[in-house]
């Protein structure tokens, strides 16, 4: 063996070996390189090549790079700027688009389109939105019934699979496509600064207004629901006495034939 520190011997080489000798690092020896393309050719440490790197597991010639093994908590760590590893998980962070072959999967390796979230069987697949230290809004599919659901601190707003949507409930009337459940001790359950239309096209169905009703045997509505300015115009009808009540301040009453 015979090194030259200043290149002038051996062919300008810095280190040589000849024939019989190895080159080692503590107990660490080899004698020679292999010749194909100046790269091994079998497992060496945990790392494997052969057209197709392995490390830490012998590599699927599917793919140019495989990792696996038992022994680390996460299989693979990027730092550079923003993008690296915590807790077993690939997050990456970046202030350009990101694209996996222009489609991104979560959950599946063959998203269907520019983001396609898989939660596993029993699970929703869920996507959380929050700004600042602002309560955080769930947008999510629900398994059981395939309902869109909005929710923040609770279920806000439903889209069932058939194009119904329920606001502040769940439970949408299967014979309403908009259902709204005002929350307790609220006033109005939609308030419209506009006209309402009921469109009739020729023939049937016909389209109707349909207004709640007093239980039966009272005849007349609480006092207390028609003593300000906000209830005026409402109406409720009463079967006990055929009457249609109508709040102007006080509750008027039409009898109706």
């Amino acid at each position: 063996m015979n090194i030259d520190a200043d290149n002038s011997l051996n062919d300008n080489k810095i280190l040589s070996i000849s024939d019989g000798m190895k080159l080692c690092l503590n107990d660490d020896c080899i004698a020679a390189w292999p010749s194909t393309d100046g790269l091994w050719t079998d497992h060496l440490n945990g790392v494997w090549y052969a057209d197709s790197v392995g490390i830490g597991v012998e590599p699927d010639q599917n793919y140019n790079l495989t990792l696996g093994g038992a022994t680390k908590g996460s299989l693979l760590q990027l730092k550079h700027g923003l993008i690296l590893n915590t807790t077993g998980d690939l997050l990456i962070e970046a202030s350009e688009d990101v694209y996996f072959n222009n489609k991104v999967g979560i959950g599946t390796n063959s998203p269907n389109k520019n983001l396609h979230i898989l939660s596993p069987s029993g699970e929703n697949a869920e996507i959380d939105i929050q700004s600042g230290s602002e309560a955080y809004w769930g947008i999510y599919q629900d398994e059981t019934t395939a309902d869109l659901r909005f929710w923040n601190g609770n279920n806000r707003v439903t889209f069932t699979d058939d194009g119904r949507v329920g606001i502040g409930t769940i439970d949408i009337d299967s014979d309403a496509y908009l259902h709204v459940d005002k929350g307790p001790g609220e006033n109005y359950a939609a308030w419209f600064n506009g006209n309402v239309i009921l469109q009739h096209n020729t023939g049937e169905p016909y389209n109707y207004l349909q207004i709640d009703h007093l239980s039966l045997g009272i005849t007349t509505p609480p006092e207390e629901d028609c003593d300000g300015p906000v209830d005026k115009g409402r109406m409720i009808y009463s079967y006990a006495n055929k009457q249609l009540h109508i709040c102007d301040g006080v509750w008027l009453s039409v009898t109706l034939n």
